[in-house]
């Protein structure tokens, strides 16, 4: 046996014809194909994945995930402005129906507001209309009798000029001329008598041309005199007019100063008389103002005197201060009202004594006896000596 035959026995698989009977030696045996099981098998090795595709895909995405990320484009400098802020984490917007519902209440409340004004002018220019047209009213009503309303009187005294009470105590031991200097403007002598041997007046003195017809006698009468009449030698007239405002009924207001003058020219004793209207005196009825001394004192204190504390201060009826028209009538008118009151002054030097009275003039056809009247004239008469 050669040496070739004898590798070829050691190695069988070189031979090509023994390779081949070894392939089909070795290959399975392939049943026949049923009819019926064909098609199974068919959709088996379809669903099945193929070794081919599951390599592919796996490289791809091999590939992918080797491949380096593309790096993130940055927004332009246009994009970041036109971009809107960020909000605060904490901020919440408001919804848009509550901005809406907002809206609404605010022109709500603008048209509440516009009409309050608007009423509130509306109400002010009636008010302002019916006072200027009351006003005008009233002021061209004239009361029959020279009596005049409540609401007449107060209009009247609010436009009504008026002065101060003058300071009657400092005029004593002073001339004529300097009781003028301390009374100020609107003063002047009016008239000056000279007192005969016997203690009266050479001639009597009289009120100014423009005193009203209405006035109380009282306001004219002739001023006192000592017992003797010889201390007083001169009775000199100083009179205020209120030539601007007439009194309610037309009267002008008229303010007297008599002085005594004894020989030497100087005064040793005051004689007053003034309208009470002139002096701004607050309305009352009659009654009230002389229901007690308080009133009487006051006034005096205004003109500079102090009274006694132990002056009396006699309690009189209605029938004791009041003049009627006609006192026998059945309804009687009341003319004149008039409370007087005398007593001593605290003054080691004159003045020493005082007699004060007021008066309500209801003129000449009087007022009825009710609470509401009014008086044509209020005055005020004041003697210190």
């Amino acid at each position: 046996m050669s040496k070739d035959e004898q590798l070829h026995q050691d190695n069988p698989a070189d031979d090509p014809a023994s390779a081949a009977a070894d392939t089909q030696e070795a290959a399975p045996v392939q049943p026949a194909a049923d009819p019926e099981v064909s098609p199974v098998l068919d959709a088996v090795q379809e669903a099945a994945p193929s070794p081919v595709a599951s390599t592919t895909s796996d490289a791809s995405a091999s590939a992918a995930a080797t491949q380096p990320a593309e790096p993130a484009t940055e927004p332009t400098a246009e994009q970041a402005d036109a971009s809107e802020p960020a909000l605060p984490p904490h901020f919440t917007p408001i919804p848009e129906e509550k901005l809406a519902r907002a809206k609404r209440i605010k022109r709500i409340l603008i048209v509440i507001i516009v009409l309050l004004l608007a009423i509130l002018l509306g109400t002010a220019g009636t008010a302002l209309y019916y006072y200027v047209t009351y006003a005008q009213v009233e002021g061209s009503i004239t009361q029959p009798d020279g009596v005049i309303g409540p609401e007449d009187d107060i209009q009247d005294r609010g436009t009504m000029e008026t002065i101060a009470m003058p300071r009657l105590t400092q005029m004593f031991g002073k001339t004529p001329e300097a009781v003028l200097t301390l009374l100020g403007p609107g003063y002047s002598i009016t008239k000056t008598d000279t007192v005969s041997e016997e203690g009266t007046s050479a001639s009597e003195p009289s009120a100014p041309e423009d005193t009203p017809a209405d006035s109380p006698a009282d306001s004219t009468e002739e001023p006192a005199t000592d017992e003797t009449g010889s201390a007083i030698a001169q009775v000199v007239t100083i009179s205020y007019t209120s030539a601007e405002q007439a009194s309610p009924v037309g009267a002008t207001q008229v303010q007297n100063i008599y002085l005594s003058l004894d020989e030497a020219g100087q005064t040793v004793e005051v004689y007053f008389t003034s309208s009470m209207n002139l002096l701004d005196f607050p309305i009352s009825s009659f009654a009230d103002l002389v229901a007690t001394k308080n009133s009487f004192v006051a006034t005096l204190s205004s003109v500079g005197a102090t009274v006694a504390s132990d002056v009396a201060y006699p309690t009189l009826t209605k029938e004791e201060y009041t003049t009627y028209v006609d006192p026998e009538a059945s309804n009687k008118k009341i003319r004149k009202e008039t409370r007087e009151w005398s007593g001593a002054l605290v003054a080691e030097q004159p003045p020493t004594n005082f007699e004060i009275s007021y008066t309500y003039d209801y003129g000449a056809s009087g007022a009825e006896d009710t609470p509401d009247r009014q008086p044509s004239q209020r005055m005020l008469h004041i003697k210190l000596s």
